[in-house]
């Protein structure tokens, strides 16, 4: 059930949320160029059912916390979604969050999830994998592109830098429920939810919080900031399509996520 409820949370209409001041993601303009056909070309297959997407160039590794690139970006795109994404405007719409509402103080913000949601093998999405996303990012171990610019002005993220990355006032009020609550107001911050670097990758979502030991991370692990290795074929998404086959450098074959 719900708790903590603020009196009177006017839903805000996401086509009208304008970019106010956001970090140097060059998700802004992947979405823009993207949706004018600036960077990708598309041609019919000879398939039916097919289409066959140009890329400028080969896409690195599917690791949304180390993209500097518009076609990796493009590719995650089509197998991750986030809890909010960008139209053809560069406006903020709907993802995973179906909704979201902000207090009259503009501090707290309460995205309600899709009751569909689900990681290409079935298992359900929930808030809570989204709350551990966004404290993975603002830990300073992790070592995060863009992840200061993303998570600075959530409320606790000082008691973060000093080795609490629990602290961060990001929660779960039920399974469908995600509060973040903010230090000052942010009209932009539902943009910024749209940036690629909080698209869900499931092998990449654990977050260890109190437990957490940078000094623990090692070679053998899977998920840590000196060893992010995955395959395009090994990830686990949530988009509307999942890698079938890749052949590096020449082509990547994706199906429809059931």
């Amino acid at each position: 059930a719900a708790s903590g409820k603020d009196p009177q949370e006017p839903v805000l209409e996401p086509s009208v949320q304008k970019m106010e001041d956001l970090p140097p993601d060059p998700v802004d303009d992947w979405a823009r160029e993207a949706a004018a056909g600036k960077k990708e070309s598309a041609a019919p297959s000879s398939g039916e059912d097919e289409i066959t997407v140009h890329l400028a160039s080969d896409p690195s590794s599917p690791v949304p916390f180390e993209v500097m690139d518009m076609d990796t970006a493009s590719l995650l795109k089509q197998i991750s979604e986030g809890l909010v994404t960008l139209d053809e405007n560069g406006e903020a719409v709907p993802g995973c969050a179906k909704k979201w509402s902000v207090s009259d103080h503009g501090l707290k913000w309460k995205f309600t999830l899709r009751r569909d949601l689900c990681w290409s093998d079935g298992e359900s999405i929930t808030a809570e994998d989204f709350e551990n996303l966004f404290k993975k990012i603002a830990d300073p171990s992790e070592e995060i592109l863009y992840g200061q610019d993303l998570t600075k002005n959530i409320a606790g993220y000082e008691k973060v830098l000093e080795g609490d990355p629990d602290a961060l006032e990001v929660s779960a009020e039920d399974d469908r429920t995600l509060v973040v609550r903010l230090s000052s107001p942010d009209s932009a911050f539902a943009r910024k939810c749209a940036s690629w670097t909080l698209l869900p990758i499931r092998e990449l979502m654990a977050f260890h919080g109190d437990e957490h030991d940078p000094s623990a991370d090692s070679a053998d692990s899977a998920d840590s900031t000196k060893n992010r290795k995955l395959s395009w074929d090994k990830v686990t998404g949530n988009g509307p399509y999942m890698i079938d086959s890749y052949i590096p450098g020449q082509e990547y074959v994706l199906t429809r996520n059931p």
